[in-house]
């Protein structure tokens, strides 16, 4: 067993330090100078933020290793101006997801609205697998040169499959125009 006693060890560029009779272990700087070690690291808990800090400390740290948070995500946008004259629903943008395995996920939205109408409504919802609104908005827009935003979240449970997620939008009346523009949808896998 090698030991070092009051010595520093340097190695160059295209140098490694073995462990072991057998060269289990390995220590060594990568071509971007980072160090690599081929090899568990154990020890006691880490008392200087220069340490390596062992499991246990991170567990206890962050109440849990969790591994399913941010497993999947995806994410669908349509920037341009788009317009509807209909009051039936329109799709800005839709986002189907791959075959997602069941659990909790979170899907977020954002878009920016305009009517050419202070006399009547714009409509606005996020549409999930064609049954379930997970947001409807009916706006009277005061000052019809201003674009506003729409944005928000919902958190619910998906079973194992594929999903859709629209963004939809419409008018009150079919005499004015709604626009729509920067429209943006996303899902996470949170647990």
């Amino acid at each position: 067993m090698a030991k070092f006693k009051g010595k520093d060890l340097y190695l160059n560029s295209d140098d490694q330090v073995y462990f072991g009779d057998n060269a289990e272990a390995a220590m060594w700087y990568d071509a971007s100078g980072k160090l690599q070690i081929n090899h568990t690291v154990s020890g006691v808990a880490a008392v200087q933020p220069y340490e390596l800090v062992i499991l246990s400390q991170l567990t206890d740290a962050i109440g849990g290793v969790t591994t399913v948070s941010g497993t999947y995500y995806a994410y669908a946008k349509s920037d341009g101006d788009s317009s509807t004259n209909s009051i039936n629903w329109v799709n800005k943008v839709s986002l189907t997801t791959s075959t997602v395995v069941s659990g909790t996920y979170k899907i977020g939205w954002y878009s920016e609205m305009q009517r050419n109408s202070q006399a009547n409504d714009l409509k606005y919802r996020i549409y999930l697998d064609g049954t379930t609104e997970l947001c409807n908005i009916n706006h009277e827009h005061s000052d019809q040169s201003n674009w506003f935003p729409l944005s928000g979240f919902d958190i619910l449970t998906l079973a194992s499959g594929s999903h859709t997620v629209a963004v939809q939008f419409c008018g009150e009346t079919t005499g004015n125009t709604s626009y729509i523009r920067r429209a943006r949808v996303d899902i996470t896998r949170i647990a």
